[in-house]
């Protein structure tokens, strides 16, 4: 879009006041139409040799950010002509990116290439999405400007605080897991998972014979065991209505995902197979368990765009889901909001089809607002009522929490913050315990 530069801009507003005085004397008016013309052909002469020297701009983004980190968006432009030029970028932020600077100018040499930076932080997770900037190109001080658009950037995809991910891999690259409260202790027994053959020892056991094997190559042969080290781990996590309310600075769901990345992490360096199952009132995503680096990145990009809806969830789909998707006996970890009496019946009715094949852990997080209230003293007669009703509601739920847990399944309830610890220690431990 061509539009008046400065130069352009200074003559049409003298041109109105010329208009102005043409209204007074009428001889005027046509050199005031002179002028006008002659500096609208000024301007469009200019603005095309603009939009005809070839000049591009581009913007680069990185692949990925967390949440309160600096985030740099880098503007390129190049001037291909024989003369210096101002380029002026323009740009609309999301509402999840916060950035002080919205405009910015540079000054290009002919023929050269410079870029400007633009450094925010992203307020939410997910993938955050920029709008396409506006680039204003003159001469300097020109009569015309040629205002065009760059390619749509690539979105970005956010990941929440990675801080407890890089902590746990440092300390248990230093063996200083303790020190951070995860209790990791050595897998007991001998485990009968067959990995190879080999010449029999006399310290061998004789039910390890293989006697197959032993007549075929007329030597005793004896089978080599090892630890069962690789299980199935499903993670589903309930992206329903009641896992946006909020937890601090953050929501529910925010939490659980972030013990869900970590979980992942762990599980893989257990060397594990880990797979993702979103819920809401339908089945949202699934990952089917893998190990490695690539299945792991996989599983925590779904995590990480997972959003809530405002639905209930289905605790029979759930059901049904991993009935039909896991036949191998595996962990599964449920992370959901069991705040409402009814969700809990129907997770309560739902549960013994899961862990009937499967070890199932339910972990809720508790209601801050609720504990700080049920844990406070009252003065007046609203505040004795309030601590009152929420003291019974708190009873209420540990005791619907309590019939849960009879159904065969384990339930968790765990503070936002101590939510990670306590999810890598029961992983931990059930892989210590070998219940699988």
């Amino acid at each position: 879009m061509i539009a008046p530069g400065r130069i352009g801009l200074a003559a049409l507003a003298f041109g109105a006041l010329l208009a102005l005085g043409a209204a007074i004397y009428p001889p005027l008016i046509w050199g005031v139409a002179l002028l006008d013309v002659g500096v609208v052909a000024l301007i469009v002469v200019e603005g095309v040799s603009l939009r005809r020297s070839g000049m591009q701009a581009a913007i680069h983004t990185p692949h990925r950010g967390e949440i309160g980190q600096s985030l740099s968006i880098l503007v390129t432009v190049n001037n291909p002509t024989r003369r210096v030029m101002l380029f002026t970028i323009e740009n609309q932020w999301p509402e999840s990116f916060d950035c002080p600077q919205t405009e910015q100018t540079i000054r290009v040499q002919p023929g050269a290439q410079a870029c400007c930076e633009f450094t925010g932080r992203a307020l939410r997770r997910g993938l955050l999405t920029f709008s396409k900037p506006i680039i204003s190109a003159s001469y300097g001080v020109a009569w015309g400007v040629f205002r065009f658009e760059p390619p749509t950037p690539e979105p970005v995809r956010i990941y929440p605080d990675m801080t407890p991910v890089r902590h746990y891999e440092s300390l248990r690259r230093h063996r200083a897991l303790g020190l951070s409260g995860v209790h990791h202790r050595r897998l007991l027994g001998s485990g009968r998972e067959f990995e190879q053959l080999r010449d029999y020892l006399p310290d061998d056991e004789f039910r390890d014979i293989n006697w197959r094997a032993s007549a075929h190559h007329q030597r005793l042969i004896s089978n080599l065991y090892q630890i069962e080290r690789r299980q199935d781990v499903l993670i589903c996590m309930d992206s329903s209505r009641l896992t946006a309310r909020p937890a601090g600075d953050r929501t529910m769901l925010d939490f659980a995902i972030s013990a869900g990345i970590l979980l992942a992490h762990v599980a893989d360096v257990e060397r594990d197979n880990v797979g993702l199952l979103v819920f809401r009132d339908v089945i949202g995503g699934y990952v089917k368990p893998a190990g490695g680096s690539a299945a792991k990145a996989k599983l925590t990009d779904k995590l990480v765009e997972t959003q809530s809806y405002p639905v209930f969830p289905s605790y029979f789909g759930l059901a049904s889901a991993i009935r039909a998707r896991q036949t191998r006996r595996c962990m599964v970890f449920i992370f959901t909001d069991l705040s409402d009496p009814q969700l809990v019946e129907n997770l309560r009715a739902t549960a013994p089809s899961i862990a009937r094949r499967h070890l199932v852990t339910v972990f809720s997080l508790r209601d801050p607002l609720l504990s700080a209230v049920a844990d406070s003293g009252a003065r007046t007669p609203t505040g004795v009522a309030q601590v009152l009703a929420a003291r019974h509601l708190s009873m209420e739920r540990a005791g619907s929490l309590a019939e849960l847990a009879r159904t065969g399944v384990l339930v968790i309830e765990s503070d936002a913050d101590a939510l990670n610890l306590s999810v890598i220690n029961h992983y931990l431990s059930i892989r210590t315990r070998q219940l699988v």
